[in-house]
């Protein structure tokens, strides 16, 4: 578990001293709404910062400077003043404060729901960083021009605007300068938007502790029902068939729920993978 993360459930989760746990939730809400107001692909001011985000100038400061200590905003100098935007690890802390942004405690599968969609939105960020330099294709043209074009259908742009945008796409020549062509639109996904986010790991020991449950408990009731079987075929009298329907009964009955949840699965995973 990562620092930031661990600070926030702190305050999510367990809580704290009614002190303490105060001015950490103060100081988690500044950085949330700093965070919220950036951006990995648009640089900001500090005076920029302050305005969007709400939080005082010396707050803004401090924050800025724990945040680029710790990776997550980097630091650029352009025409004499300083500008931030988020690393791909600020974007994935982000992602995560986001995530668990909720009233009420925070449990372990919504920690590890933000944590996989984190780490998928840094993967991301990262991926575009890399393409920065790599030059566009006309097929990459192609895209970015119906991205722009359809976005101007659903009027999120004027006609002026989508060919002043246009003449930028025109020219560009790398993936870097795509920044100022979609800034403030959805580009493209180009760098894996569209793919799901992985699994977390823990969420994958636990499937793998489920389906071993089910294995058990199915295991557990196998005897009873062979026995109840046995009893069956060979039953003559009242009481050796209420025996049967015992053991017969009973490993249905405990054995339900696990049929229940694997067919649940099975009907699931048909859904999402129709055949094709």
């Amino acid at each position: 578990m990562t620092v930031w993360a661990g600070k926030l459930l702190a305050v999510r989760v367990w809580g704290g001293s009614a002190d303490a746990g105060g001015r950490m939730a103060e100081a988690t809400e500044s950085e949330y709404r700093l965070l919220n107001a950036m951006s990995e692909t648009t640089q900001y001011s500090l005076v920029e910062l302050v305005e969007s985000s709400g939080v005082k100038r010396q707050q803004v400061g401090r924050l800025l400077a724990e945040l680029i200590a710790e990776g997550y905003v980097t630091k650029y100098e352009q025409g004499g003043r300083a500008e931030y935007r988020l690393s791909p690890h600020g974007v994935g802390k982000r992602t995560m404060m986001r995530g668990l942004a909720k009233d009420g405690p925070v449990g372990w599968g919504d920690f590890l729901k933000a944590a996989s969609s984190a780490h998928h939105q840094a993967g991301i960020a990262a991926t575009r960083e890399q393409m920065a330099e790599v030059p566009l294709t006309d097929d990459d043209r192609d895209r970015c021009d119906a991205s722009l074009r359809q976005q101007h259908e659903q009027r999120l742009i004027t006609s002026a605007e989508l060919m002043r945008r246009q003449r930028m796409l025109a020219a560009a020549v790398t993936h870097g300068q795509l920044r100022e062509v979609f800034d403030g639109l959805r580009p493209p996904p180009f760098y894996g938007e569209g793919l799901p986010p992985a699994q977390h790991p823990l969420q994958q020991v636990g499937s793998a502790i489920q389906a071993g449950s089910l294995a058990l408990r199915l295991l557990f009731c196998l005897p009873f029902f062979l026995a109840g079987i046995g009893i069956l075929k060979g039953a003559s009298t009242p009481e050796e068939f209420l025996g049967a329907a015992m053991f017969l009964g009973g490993s249905i009955f405990f054995a339900y729920p696990a049929l229940r949840t694997i067919f649940s699965m099975l009907r699931s995973s048909r859904t999402s993978n129709p055949p094709r």
